[in-house]
């Protein structure tokens, strides 16, 4: 295949994105990362102003989450006054919080506070903590396994059960499974999706990453969330150094 072909965009929601650039989730990473570097601490208002005026004049995809929030903002709702959206992408953005902290419960409390920012809702709040809680114990050593099973027992019964099915489908292609799961944004879907390419593909990055992409729906949450958890598990050098350069962004 002739990869080049596809650098342009083939959907209505990223017309003015090219290869190397990022979708309106990874342009919000990057907006964290930037806040996380100028900061020694995260205080709810200077983020939420720092993304009112960044979302405000964006020229790429605005969601629902984003134009919600920013109604709410413009209404002077007090913070944090997120829509109530379900969509996994905010979870795939916690991982720079872990800058700020200095102990689990902190941590949990922050990723919570920057959760409902944008997504105000007890779902994508859930999703947010099982990831932060595994991202945590994977960062003190933790092996995969460990921390899954750690993280799934301080979690509601419907992400025990959720990741229950996903380690029964682990034999199953991946496509399949994740079509089966329910390929687009929505939290309860996207991150059982997420999950399976972690605990399938595990090291293997370039793998999950090619095969989340043929699986369709919103691959780009799933692979921020997925990719996320891989990095914390085994480190970003799994990250091939090819797709490092082609970024137009220094992650350096």
């Amino acid at each position: 295949m002739d990869w080049q072909i596809l650098n342009d965009p083939r959907g209505q929601w990223h017309p003015n994105r090219k290869a190397g650039q990022f979708t309106h989730y990874g342009d919000q990473l990057k907006l964290l990362v930037e806040y996380v570097s100028e900061n020694e601490q995260f205080h709810l208002s200077s983020y939420a102003k720092k993304w009112f005026f960044y979302m405000r004049e964006y020229d790429g995809y605005i969601d629902g989450a984003t134009r919600n929030t920013l109604e709410n903002m413009r209404a002077r709702s007090p913070l944090p006054c997120g829509f109530g959206s379900e969509d996994l992408s905010v979870v795939g953005r916690i991982g720079p919080l872990l800058q700020f902290g200095d102990t689990e419960p902190r941590f949990l409390e922050i990723v919570d506070l920057f959760t409902r920012t944008t997504h105000f809702t007890e779902i994508t709040r859930a999703c947010a903590c099982f990831c932060a809680q595994l991202i945590w114990r994977l960062r003190e050593g933790t092996t995969l396994d460990d921390a899954l099973a750690d993280s799934v027992a301080q979690s509601p019964t419907w992400i025990q059960e959720m990741v229950r099915n996903v380690q029964s489908a682990l034999n199953d292609a991946p496509v399949d499974a994740i079509l089966r799961f329910g390929p687009d944004c929505n939290a309860r879907k996207a991150m059982p999706g997420a999950l399976y390419l972690l605990l399938r593909y595990r090291s293997d990055y370039k793998t999950a990453m090619i095969e989340n992409a043929k699986a369709g729906g919103d691959s780009a949450a799933r692979g921020m969330v997925s990719g996320m958890l891989m990095a914390a598990a085994f480190g970003p050098e799994i990250i091939p150094d090819n797709w490092r350069q082609g970024l137009q962004w220094n992650v350096n």
